[in-house]
């Protein structure tokens, strides 16, 4: 009796193109963690806060980022947005440069890992490429901010921006004015994005090896 039967062998092909929800995590996850190197491109690294006394009380916020800086200037209820670039500032210039690059080389890392998982289930050569592309997607994402660290701050000092001494975080005040400074949102993405797509990747180094098909007697 056949009426009835499941078909072994087009239950096998079935499972070989299919998804366990591990795989299915790790694709969200990685993609996520992508998402967030790609963030981090385009965000500030750096943020710079006054608040002081002139004329009249103000308050400048300046973000720096690989693009240039921008920032908020308030004072008597009137705000102003300046932006410029690092044209006078060769130092900064040279470090986001680097920042982009490994940012970028991360971002396209991440998708080479998430496009290699996503075709998997049929293309069994794909082997562990998605796991590694993963990895080095990760790596390249720890890399960018812990990089960013000695070279923005080297440039900072070099051109005035912050104080022999100074951190990626600190403060300073004055009779006249306060100065905050911190790491901007694009850090963090980027830190964030690297502990993701480690883990997706991991995820990735146990995916499912699919069954032979069984050949005919």
């Amino acid at each position: 009796m056949t009426g009835g039967a499941a078909n072994p062998t087009k239950r096998v092909a079935q499972d070989a193109t299919s998804r366990t929800r591990r795989e299915w995590l790790a694709l969200a996850v990685i993609g996520v963690g992508t998402c967030f190197a790609l963030a981090g491109v385009f965000g500030p690294w750096f943020v710079l806060v006054t608040n002081g006394v002139a004329a009249a009380p103000y308050t400048d916020v300046r973000d720096y980022g690989v693009g240039g800086w921008s920032a908020t200037d308030t004072t008597s209820g009137i705000t102003a947005t300046p932006s410029g670039n690092y044209l006078s500032s060769p130092e900064l210039g040279a470090a986001f440069l680097v920042v982009s690059v490994l940012a970028w080389l991360a971002v396209v890392a991440g998708l080479a890992a998430f496009s290699l998982a996503y075709v998997a289930p049929w293309w069994p050569r794909a082997g562990r490429f998605p796991a590694l592309a993963g990895l080095a997607a990760a790596a390249l994402s720890l890399a960018t901010p812990i990089i960013f660290l000695g070279a923005f701050l080297a440039a900072a000092k070099t051109e005035g921006l912050l104080a022999t001494g100074a951190g990626l975080w600190g403060s300073e005040a004055s009779s006249q004015s306060r100065v905050t400074w911190s790491a901007g949102g694009a850090w963090y993405s980027l830190v964030i994005a690297a502990a993701l797509l480690a883990f997706g990747s991991v995820l990735l180094v146990r995916r499912r090896v699919a069954s032979p098909l069984p050949t005919a007697p």
